[in-house]
């Protein structure tokens, strides 16, 4: 925290919010290194002016608030599906597949080992294709990968063999993978990608507000079932985790290299698109 005293405010934060226009171009040209940066000033103005209906957006009145309805949906249901991806279960039953293959302790031990390398490199991967790859398609596949491992490796935790047991291992080892590619690092940058400098706080309180009240839902009916449903619990989850896939491919846009205009308007249009569907149906 001390090393970022001398660090300036975001040029965002000066001319939204405290209205400082040329603090704030003093601020960009200095992070860009270049004097022309007219062309993202001329993006915060645009941005300035549609924000005039959303000044002092707190957390409440952003449940009320109607033309961000669809945005808070969209929040409500990419959150909760994230949540639905129990990697604790998936951890908790991966200890019956060590056992079939006759694992030693110290070979156990090494598990979280490999999985946090795993996870790192996947992170990395993640960060050097976000921009090349986008938003959307790194969400997508996340949710695609850890739905399809979640159906699979119910049936292969039900089958006590070594061969089994080791394809258990390779299928929690995608799941993670996916986990990290898309719910666990890409969603809240989609999530402050889909609101203004006004709305993200308030859009960030309730979206961690939602992450805890599911995965508080969701750990308590995992310790009531758990005795009686075994691995056939992931199943519960299964097919709400595939719902959010399809809510995310036919609602949530790309927002990579998209200014904060163009991402509300295409919100607008999915959103409006699918209610005449639906109205139509």
């Amino acid at each position: 925290s001390i090393l970022l005293l001398p660090s300036q405010e975001s040029p965002r934060f000066l001319y939204l919010q405290r209205n400082d226009k040329e603090k704030a171009r003093q601020v960009l040209k200095k992070l860009r290194g270049e004097e022309d940066v007219e062309e993202e000033m001329e993006e915060l103005c645009q941005e300035h002016l549609a924000e005039s209906s959303q000044n002092n957006m707190t957390a409440w009145k952003l449940l009320r608030f109607r033309s961000l309805r669809w945005h808070l949906i969209t929040v409500m249901v990419m959150v909760s599906g994230s949540q639905l991806v129990e990697t604790n279960a998936v951890l908790i039953f991966a200890e019956q597949s060590y056992k079939t293959l006759g694992l030693s302790t110290k070979a156990v031990n090494l598990i979280p080992l490999v999985g946090n390398l795993i996870i790192q490199l996947m992170l990395l991967t993640t960060i050097c294709t976000v921009d090349s790859l986008g938003r959307r398609f790194l969400l997508l596949s996340g949710f695609l990968m850890c739905s399809l491992s979640n159906i699979a490796l119910v049936f292969t935790f039900k089958i006590d063999t070594p061969a089994a047991a080791f394809i258990s291992i390779i299928l929690i080892a995608l799941f993670f993978m996916g986990h990290i590619t898309g719910p666990a690092s890409i969603l809240f940058l989609v999530i402050g990608e889909l609101f203004l400098q006004s709305s993200r706080a308030s859009a960030y309180v309730l979206a961690g507000y939602i992450s805890w009240g599911a995965n508080f839902a969701s750990a308590i009916l995992f310790l009531l079932t758990k005795s009686y449903l075994g691995p056939y619990f992931l199943l519960i989850y299964w097919p709400l985790i595939v719902l959010t896939y399809i809510y995310i491919f036919r609602v949530v846009p790309e927002t990579c290299g998209k200014t904060f205009q163009e991402i509300q308007e295409n919100v607008a249009a999915c959103t409006s698109k699918n209610s005449r569907k639906i109205m139509a149906e």
